[in-house]
């Protein structure tokens, strides 16, 4: 959990470090945060380093929250933004992912451009911030979508924090960071 924590501290340190700053988190509801680390279910997890990143946010970056797999089981467009990229309002961040309940699918290819879209990324710098504990199981390549958006994009990055992960899902991961410039 410690890791995770310093992970987020550091990609946020580089989000703040943008000429205007605005990002969006896409945040893992699939089925499997339900799974368990030490004898605590992941959501758990990531709800709480989000809570503490999110605490710490400059209030001067711009902040967006997109989810997916929260509503719907076995349902590859189940991709909310649930808070709107505008200036942060910590509590609302805070209480939206605390009451997001874990069902679905992990379409990463799909959130990613969902996300992406909302940044306008083809007209302005954006920045994605991806949570999650798994692979695609929608499309069959998010890094491909990834250098896609990377290509497209004025000055895209996406920093990707992936926890509890396999050694496929891990290079899987990675890629997405290093297609676009980003951290893992």
């Amino acid at each position: 959990m410690k890791k995770l924590f310093l992970s987020l501290i550091l990609i946020i340190t580089a989000v703040f470090a943008t000429e205007s700053p605005r990002a969006v988190i896409v945040f893992d509801a699939s089925g499997s945060m339900w799974g368990q680390i030490d004898g605590k279910p992941k959501i758990e997890i990531a709800r709480d380093a989000l809570k503490n990143v999110v605490n710490e946010w400059n209030p001067k970056v711009e902040l967006g929250l997109t989810v997916y797999g929260h509503r719907k089981k076995g349902d590859c467009n189940d991709i909310e933004a649930l808070i709107p990229v505008g200036k942060i309002d910590k509590k609302r961040v805070i209480s939206t992912v605390f009451a997001i309940k874990p069902k679905g699918k992990t379409p990463i290819s799909r959130s990613i451009k969902k996300a992406a879209e909302e940044l306008k990324y083809t007209e302005e710098k954006a920045t994605i911030i991806l949570i999650s504990d798994g692979k695609e199981t929608c499309d069959s390549n998010p890094c491909a979508v990834a250098k896609e958006l990377e290509q497209r994009g004025i000055d895209f990055v996406t920093h990707v924090i992936g926890f509890n992960v396999d050694k496929k899902t891990d290079k899987q991961l990675e890629c997405i960071a290093n297609a676009t410039g980003g951290e893992y």
